[in-house]
């Protein structure tokens, strides 16, 4: 059963960490980023087991690519901190693959149209 879960976490991980590199990925709201991701994941459980060892070379190769960017971006001193978030979680993905998960939740804002510890005494 583990074996089985690999690929599936692979993919789980590599989507987000890749659609971060994409240009069109900034025009998503969250929801429809969260809807990609389940359309990738219901599409991956439909492939054949042949089809799904080819789509994860191809995602790594393609996970690869970009940390290979980021690198040259970095030792140029042009890397961005989204970039930086981007080249860590991809360095953690290649120092262990089956370790390295989704990332954790983020921490949500407070409700109101003012974040917390921002309100004027009256």
């Amino acid at each position: 059963m583990l074996r089985s879960l690999v690929p599936a976490i692979l993919l789980a991980m590599a989507t987000p960490i890749l659609t971060a590199a994409d240009a069109t990925a900034g025009d998503k709201t969250p929801a429809e980023r969260r809807e990609q991701i389940k359309k990738q994941r219901d599409e991956f459980k439909n492939l054949s087991p042949e089809e799904k060892a080819a789509k994860i070379k191809e995602r790594k190769a393609k996970m690869e690519t970009r940390l290979a960017q980021l690198q040259k971006k970095k030792a140029d001193g042009s890397i961005t901190a989204q970039e930086q978030k981007q080249l860590d979680r991809l360095e953690a993905w290649k120092k262990n693959p089956d370790q390295a998960g989704p990332r954790p939740p983020r921490a949500r804002k407070p409700a109101g149209d003012k974040p917390a510890g921002n309100e004027k005494p009256q």
